[in-house]
């Protein structure tokens, strides 16, 4: 590193390996139940990259090394927290949020019922499959060896029911927005 003086003499790869389960912890507590894990590992990587392409801003006086990570993770995890709050969004596994169309206030429990409602609407399939991939967030290729199916066809269903949810939701007042993640490899 260039700055040995203010972080350990230690190689990039290992510097990752001590701090990054700090930043990730860190915002994971903060952003849950709000952020996905996308948003967790944005924030993480973006905690790393400050660390690694910035040493200097590191003052190894004013707090340890894995104190300066948690204080960065914070900061972050806070900023990203406020802005999922402000959007009204409820995460659904990364691949899908459920927003309010008009910013009116949605309590947990009302959201509670109109899942059960949802459920209750689709197929038995639709039912498994949307408790597999969003309640127990298993990936894609879990479900196909579960189902006995390729991961195209989980795939394709996926997006079927997705599809399915957006009208169903859209009828209550509430758009899904996709997030980054298409659901391809995972």
């Amino acid at each position: 590193m260039e700055n040995s003086s203010e972080i350990p003499n230690t190689s990039q790869e290992e510097l990752y390996r001590a701090c990054e389960p700090v930043a990730r912890l860190v915002s994971r507590r903060i952003l849950y139940p709000l952020g996905t894990r996308e948003d967790v590992e944005e924030v993480v990587q973006d905690v790393m990259c400050c660390l690694l392409t910035c040493p200097e801003k590191y003052d190894q006086d004013r707090a340890g090394l894995k104190t300066y990570v948690a204080v960065l993770a914070r900061s972050r995890a806070l900023n990203l927290r406020r802005k999922l709050s402000r959007e009204q969004t409820v995460p659904m596994e990364g691949m899908l949020e459920i927003g309010l169309e008009d910013n009116r206030v949605m309590e947990r429990e009302e959201l509670k019922d109109l899942i059960s409602r949802t459920l209750k609407a689709l197929k038995p399939k639709e039912q498994k499959l949307f408790t597999m991939r969003f309640l127990y967030h298993m990936t894609i290729t879990e479900i196909a060896e579960q189902g006995g199916l390729s991961r195209a066809a989980v795939d394709i269903r996926i997006c079927r029911l997705r599809k399915k949810l957006e009208h169903i939701f859209s009828e209550e007042g509430i758009i899904i927005r996709e997030n980054n993640d298409t659901g391809g490899v995972k």
